[in-house]
């Protein structure tokens, strides 16, 4: 369960942002969850609201980014290809100062606080604090020696095959995923959260996330009817979910294989191995003379985007998790998506504790009348700082918000509290049409337009 999320220097994020799903109101209408150990009260849901290009979709993508650090920095990054970060750009300060990102989360009932801090080709900063009764205890820190090498503190409680684990951790990868590898219980346990209990929905996992909802129709009953309801709720005219196996030739095997090889040296020579298609995903719709199947490039964009949604809304639910949705409203219908959101605000389909993070410009999601239920601390503000152009956040509850009086998406569209695009009406001058153009100009232009054409 994530509790905070912070960043610097990444993307259009320069100073430091925070995140925070903890409550600092009290909740009884919706999902919030007690995490004894930090003796806070976490909520279900956390809405992030900007103009296009205020930097939303970074505030995630940080988060995306933290996640395959933790999980492929070890195991799949390149000795010397660096850390891939995005550092801001737009200043000497980002260029030059590390990326840094932590989370404070809830772990089987403790609270962990995690982080790191790279630049472009090392780990600079790593640690791992756990909470046991509310008092914070090292348990690792990580920084640069003077040889320019890794220098690591452990605390008492500690334990397991530390210097074996300094022994494999490569001046680009985490210490965290160095031992999670290595069977280290604690350190595995937190990369078993960024594994399972962090999903994350961009549109660049697409295909992933719809694998996601072809193995939980495989895996059972339960979850193909879960499947079933999810689609029939959303009104899109699709009545079942069809999963098909295709079949490769022997020649289409062979170059699958001798592809496989190439993208993954580690693959051994000589040794055959096991490559088929995915399964083809399709929708079955009522139609005349009998159910109807299309595939998935066959059917609507918003179709689409809800079937890639299945899965890991699915997958939260069941086992706990937060799900990260980069654009919410993106092809959408607002009733669709304050559903959506709807579903993790309920404490009765939400009983496992599972958390939805998003972003949107769907300011509906606000409204008093909103299924959503959204209250004033699960809203975050995303807007450009005029000076830096670096992306700020601000919690909805610093403006002193009534929650339960005020109408927050009236409020929002009137400016009250920033956030939204500024239109320049003067840089429209001399664009398109105005009434009263002089009509032998018109005329002109109508002319030279058909010889050009002609």
């Amino acid at each position: 369960m994530l509790m905070r999320f912070r960043v610097a220097n990444h993307a259009s994020l320069l100073d430091e942002q925070e995140l925070s799903l903890v409550a600092t109101d009290e909740h009884k209408d919706i999902a919030v969850t007690e995490v004894a150990s930090a003796g806070v009260q976490v909520l279900p849901a956390l809405a992030i609201l900007g103009a296009n290009a205020s930097g939303k979709s970074n505030v995630l993508k940080a988060l995306a980014y933290m996640r395959r650090a933790v999980l492929e920095s070890h195991a799949r990054w390149l000795p010397d290809g660096g850390t891939s970060r995005m550092p801001f750009l737009l200043a000497a300060a980002g260029r030059t100062s590390p990326s840094a990102f932590s989370v404070d989360i809830a772990v089987d009932g403790v609270h962990y606080e995690y982080g790191f801090e790279v630049d472009d080709q090392q780990v600079r900063e790593e640690w791992l604090r756990s909470f046991p009764e509310g008092r914070p205890r090292r348990l690792f820190e990580r920084s640069v020696a003077e040889d320019g090498g890794s220098r690591y503190e452990y605390g008492p409680s500690f334990r397991g095959r530390k210097r074996l684990i300094e022994d494999v951790v490569r001046p680009n990868s985490l210490y965290l995923s160095a031992g999670a590898g290595n069977n280290h219980e604690v350190l595995g346990r937190i990369h078993r959260w960024f594994h399972r209990g962090l999903r994350v929905a961009l549109d660049a996992n697409f295909a992933a996330r719809i694998q996601e909802t072809r193995r939980l129709w495989d895996e059972s009953d339960v979850h193909r009817d879960r499947l079933r309801g999810l689609l029939q709720f959303a009104d899109l005219g699709i009545t079942d979910l069809s999963v098909t196996e295709e079949e490769w030739d022997d020649e289409r095997v062979r170059q699958v294989r001798s592809a496989m090889r190439v993208l993954v040296p580690e693959i051994p020579k000589g040794e055959p191995f096991e490559v088929k298609p995915a399964p083809r995903i399709g929708f079955v719709h009522a139609a005349e003379g009998g159910p109807l199947t299309l595939d998935l490039a066959d059917e609507s964009n918003g179709t689409r985007t809800w079937a890639g949604l299945l899965g890991p809304v699915i997958g939260a639910l069941q086992d706990g998790s937060l799900l990260v949705v980069d654009e919410l409203d993106a092809r959408l219908h607002p009733h669709l998506a304050a559903r959506l959101v709807a579903l993790f605000q309920d404490p009765e389909r939400n009983a496992n504790g599972a958390q939805l993070l998003f972003n949107t410009h769907d300011a509906t999601l606000l409204a008093p009348q909103s299924e959503a239920n959204l209250h004033r601390d699960q809203v975050y503000l995303a807007a450009k700082n005029p000076r830096t152009g670096a992306t700020e956040l601000t919690a909805l509850v610093d403006f002193r918000v009534r929650d339960g009086v005020e109408n927050l998406e009236k409020r929002y569209l009137a400016g009250r509290y920033g956030a939204l695009p500024f239109f320049d009406e003067e840089l429209l001058a001399g664009i398109g049409a105005k009434r009263g153009v002089d009509e032998a100009g018109k005329a002109t232009r109508h002319e030279e337009a058909e010889r050009e054409y002609a």
